[in-house]
């Protein structure tokens, strides 16, 4: 027979293992050990530690959700303060744009003032930008009025291209 698996030994064994138990030195050697251990463990008494101790965990435990919870506020606020200075950037940029195209739009109002006759070519394109800024004078964001700058400034271009062109019958 095969020697007793360590295992089996924690619980009633056979009689053919219990032979097998007599006759073999090492079994017998690790069923004592096993058995001295189970009763050990029977024996040993549980202490309940001092109320200081239980003390002194709860006090750690407290200090480290509250140190939790304070990396946890400070990454919150450090992403908010990164998230406003970006917008707050990113707004600043836009209202620069914004100016940068009423100037240039400015600029092409002196240019064309200049011009004394209209053709019929700058009139329908003087109804174009009548269209573009009534919807510029309409209350929107920033990007939207960006873009109506900037087709307002296309179409004053092309006014301003069609103050030459020869063979055109003027108003």
């Amino acid at each position: 027979m095969n020697h007793i698996d360590r295992e089996r030994m924690l619980s009633t064994l056979n009689d053919e293992e219990m032979n097998h138990l007599r006759a073999c030195p090492f079994c017998k050697d690790d069923y004592d050990v096993v058995h001295l251990l189970i009763e050990g463990k029977n024996a040993m008494q549980l202490i309940a530690p001092p109320p200081k101790v239980w003390e002194k965990i709860e006090a750690t435990r407290d200090k480290k959700q509250k140190t939790r919870f304070g990396v946890y506020s400070g990454l919150a606020a450090s992403v908010l303060v990164g998230f406003v200075s970006i917008m707050t950037w990113k707004t600043h940029l836009l209202h620069q744009d914004v100016n940068a195209l009423i100037s240039k739009n400015t600029a092409l109002e002196l240019q064309i003032a200049n011009n004394e006759v209209l053709n019929y070519q700058q009139a329908k394109i003087y109804e174009e930008l009548q269209l573009i800024e009534e919807k510029l004078y309409l209350n929107q964001p920033p990007k939207t009025q960006r873009v109506y700058l900037k087709k307002r400034q296309e179409t004053m271009l092309k006014i301003i291209k069609q103050q030459g062109a020869k063979y055109e019958n003027y108003l």
